[in-house]
């Protein structure tokens, strides 16, 4: 067997990329014990993609594992919600969740266009259940956060220039200082408004 035409066939590129099947993989290693040049090429090879693998690893920002974690918690917390004890919505939230603990709180029908129930205004946090027939008209804010999590109906969400369509389950975080208002394209819209206050 010639060793060089071994090496420049490409087989142990694919097996140092775990790309060859169980078969193929014996046979190289079997090689690798028989020809000290193979195995140096593998080596070399190994190396050569932890090196480029390096290159593109990046530390992650400060924070980030408490991050997931309080995510993880405020989900397995919104499986179980109750109405006194709500978690925060964000853009994992399941619109079926919050949709079958909020339900018992609403009127079976209302004659008015907005209709909001307060669910939570504690600790920098206000909640409601907004349901909307037509129209929400344009406001801004300053010092909250305000996101939504549509629960049932379509709106357009309109901030400033940028037209956004949302249908059950679509979460929105409307940027600070950004006029806005919401036109209800199949509704009525019912959703979970939330305002976080920003030190």
């Amino acid at each position: 067997m010639n060793i060089k035409d071994y090496i420049a066939s490409g087989i142990l590129d694919e097996y140092c990329m775990g790309m060859l099947g169980e078969q193929e993989c014996l046979q190289v290693e079997q090689m690798a014990l028989t020809y000290p040049e193979i195995e140096k090429e593998i080596d070399d090879n190994l190396l050569a993609l932890e090196e480029y693998a390096s290159s593109f690893e990046r530390q992650p920002q400060l924070g980030t594992k408490e991050k997931i974690l309080a995510l993880i918690e405020n989900l397995e917390k919104e499986e179980n919600a109750q109405p006194g004890n709500l978690p925060l919505i964000n853009r994992f939230s399941s619109h079926e969740n919050w949709l079958k603990t909020i339900k018992p709180l609403l009127p079976p029908s209302t004659d008015e266009d907005v209709f909001v129930k307060i669910l939570r205004n504690d600790s920098g946090v206000f909640q409601a259940v907004l349901w909307l027939k037509s129209y929400y008209p344009d406001e801004v804010h300053t010092k909250v956060q305000e996101s939504a999590l549509v629960l049932q109906g379509e709106c357009c969400c309109i901030i400033e220039d940028e037209e956004i369509q949302l249908k059950p389950g679509g979460y929105l975080e409307i940027p600070f200082n950004a006029h806005h208002n919401i036109q209800v394209t199949n509704g009525p819209v019912l959703a979970i408004i939330q305002r976080l206050k920003v030190a």
